[in-house]
């Protein structure tokens, strides 16, 4: 048995286990430390793939980055720290001078007090919060070396066995696994910005449904936190059709069950779903719940037997990941409305097929039977600003414990909680 970890240490980073050739889990550092985009060394994000392999660190034989060189504006945990603010003041400060007049200008200089979100793993004492442009080829090879050792000594392996990858060519294998043609075609040139590859010959891709599954521990936090035992009725058997009924009568409903997806799209396991032939059902999750602006477009989330009576697919891809854009149909426009683009009424359709997702699939086809309709407004089930939930209990603390939500049904593996005065 061969066991290796797959590192992301720039923004958004993230650990999975390949074992024997095949993907087995896949999760993103942010989930657990609760920072969107959080970047650095996911050492949670790796305990947690190993906990879900059944696996532990002595148990690694190689060690693969999805990257040769790294800023240390990534190390440092910019990307998920800085506000819109001190963007604006690099653009002015920072970039404009070094382009346009030549300048040396310095990070730390125009950032002086700079100081990271989260918790970061990495030894960052020597490294300078800079851009790669400030760096000479010391400072690059003592990144280099700091990364090899400290995974190294994080799983106890020899440091030969850390490997880095350019990090083009890492887009390019991910282009190639996420082509939604790939399972009609054999071959594939990919290009990327700076890259290309040829690919044939990768394992198939197990599906996006790679992170932790709810245990009865955790189900029982949600259930005991004091926001839930004090405004919510809990029903222990409830079912996908229980959550179409509240559907199709205009509840927005939480959906968190099986194993968490991997990657920014909520694929019906860690979801918010709504009516989407409400024309209001997008204000009402965003004022009552995202706290989103209001151009931001959600997604439909519509039976893979009924795609082709809403999307457009002459190329006739998959849509299994919600990352493909459709031209949508007539029909669409009126079933899923307020999924669509509102500017040009595309759609971000996910197919939802049974064998991959089979209680969201359930409740698609329960709420098509009281209405006709084979599709769903699908979101994200977090607030604006914050990860998709990966406990239950975070339901309650991040989102029902903020001010002014609105949400009335949550179901749980199962569980069905409903607050007291929905109607039934």
């Amino acid at each position: 048995m061969t066991i290796i970890i797959g590192i992301n240490d720039s923004h958004d980073a993230a650990a999975c286990i390949v074992k024997d050739g095949a993907l087995v889990c896949a999760v993103s550092e942010e989930r657990i430390q609760r920072v969107k985009s959080i970047g650095g060394f996911p050492a949670n994000a790796i305990d947690a793939c190993l906990d879900i392999a059944g696996l532990g660190r002595g148990d690694v034989d190689h060690v693969a980055f999805g990257s040769n060189k790294m800023s240390p504006f990534n190390l440092h945990n910019a990307f998920a720290t800085l506000t819109v603010e001190d963007h604006i003041r690099i653009e002015e400060e920072y970039w404009q001078p070094v382009i346009y007049d030549g300048a040396d200008v310095k990070l730390r200089d125009v950032l002086p007090d700079y100081k990271p979100a989260g918790i970061l793993s990495y030894p960052l004492d020597d490294i300078p919060f800079a851009h790669m442009r400030e760096l000479d080829d010391s400072i690059s090879d003592r990144i280099h070396a700091m990364r090899r050792e400290f995974a190294a000594s994080f799983f106890g392996i020899e440091p030969a066995n850390v490997h880095f990858i350019d990090h083009h060519t890492a887009h390019a294998y991910y282009a190639f696994v996420a082509n939604p043609l790939r399972g009609r075609e054999k071959d594939f040139l990919i290009v990327t910005g700076d890259a290309g590859a040829t690919m044939r010959g990768l394992p198939p891709f197990p599906g996006a449904y790679l992170g932790n599954k709810a245990d009865a521990a955790s189900i029982a936090a949600l259930a005991e936190h004091p926001l839930i035992r004090a405004d919510y009725d809990m029903i222990a058997d409830g079912t996908p059709d229980d959550v179409a009924h509240y559907l199709a009568a205009g509840e927005i409903c939480a959906v968190f069950c099986d194993a968490m997806e991997f990657g920014p799209r909520a694929l019906g396991h860690r979801s918010l779903l709504a009516d989407a032939s409400r024309p209001d059902s997008k204000e009402r999750i965003n004022n009552a719940i995202k706290k989103r602006d209001f151009w931001m477009p959600f997604a439909p989330a519509v039976l893979a037997e009924r795609f082709d009576d809403y999307a457009i697919n002459p190329k006739k891809g998959t849509a299994t990941y919600m990352t493909m854009t459709f031209e949508t149909t007539e029909l669409a426009r009126k079933h899923l409305a307020a999924a669509l683009h509102p500017v040009d009424l595309s759609g971000r359709v996910q197919s939802v097929e049974k064998e991959r997702s089979p209680i969201l699939h359930a409740i698609l086809k329960a709420f098509e039977a009281r209405t006709g309709i084979g599709g769903v407004l699908n979101t994200s089930l977090n607030i604006h600003g914050k990860p998709i939930v990966m406990e239950p209990v975070q339901i309650a603390t991040e989102i029902l414990s903020a001010d002014g939500i609105e949400l009335n049904v949550l179901f749980i593996e199962g569980t069905l909680f409903v607050k007291k005065g929905t109607q039934p």
